[in-house]
């Protein structure tokens, strides 16, 4: 019996030992983890508006109800303060599981500018063709002007993009070609909503 209530304290003992450790090295290791994933996402802001020598979170530039739109975006100015664009954050529902990126687009809103997925769980050799290659190209307008989205949300097309708002699909990854310009689609609209179309350059 005692030797049981000894090896039963033994291991309590141990537990809040390992425990208090964990938590210890959690509280140092967090900080360090969120400065370097502030870093990577800003090197991101200006990879997706090139050019880019500063950027504003859109909380400063349109105040406005974050919690309410989820908005998560900055513009992005050149070395002389001007407007390049806006870098917006978004996600949504891929293939196998969330796709998290950012979109460029122009200051007007209307043309994208580049992309960056920043977290996808798409199939290897398929749907992870949208982190780089051809698909994302599109978006920056490499081979063939960018695709625009004045005249209305961008489409997916299995052939060739011949509309200024189609973009062509992953051939064997359709799903997550769509899925990625849904979100597009949808990151836009917010930003869209959220800044007002007159407003969106100043």
């Amino acid at each position: 019996m005692k030797t049981t209530l000894h090896l039963i304290a033994t291991l309590v003992a141990v537990g809040l030992v390992a425990g208090a450790s964990l938590s210890l090295v959690n509280g140092w290791a967090q900080p360090l983890i969120d400065a370097n994933e502030t870093k990577v996402k800003m090197a991101g802001v200006m990879e997706v508006v090139p050019g880019g020598a500063a950027s504003k979170p859109i909380s400063e530039v349109a105040p406005g109800p974050a919690s309410a739109d989820n908005l998560e975006a900055y513009q992005v100015l050149d070395g002389q303060g001007q407007v390049l664009g806006w870098a917006v954050f978004g996600e949504g529902t891929g293939f196998s599981d969330k796709i998290r990126l950012m979109v460029g687009v122009s200051p007007d809103l209307n043309r994208t500018l580049g992309i960056k997925i920043l977290k996808d769980s798409e199939t290897p050799g398929l749907g992870t063709k949208i982190r780089e290659g051809a698909y994302p190209d599109q978006f920056f307008g490499r081979g063939r002007p960018a695709p625009g989205l004045e005249a209305g949300p961008l489409t997916v097309v299995k052939g060739a993009a011949e509309a200024p708002n189609e973009v062509q699909a992953i051939t064997g990854a359709t799903i997550s070609s769509k899925a990625v310009v849904s979100i597009v689609n949808e990151s836009v609209s917010k930003l869209r909503s959220r800044i007002g179309q007159g407003e969106a350059g100043r």
